[in-house]
């Protein structure tokens, strides 16, 4: 499935290394651990963005 103007997608790095990829994160967490399981990293959070 492709995403409806992806080419106007923002991608803030923020976004990645202090939400989705930070395990201390209250909300973020269980996310974390989820992309963690498939080898994503907050030191390479480009890969998953």
């Amino acid at each position: 499935m492709k995403l409806p103007n992806v080419e106007q997608a923002i991608l803030v790095e923020a976004k990645f290394t202090a939400y989705l990829l930070d395990e201390t994160h209250q909300e973020g967490r269980g996310k974390a651990l989820f992309f963690k399981h498939f080898g994503f990293s907050v030191t390479e959070w480009n890969v998953l963005a």
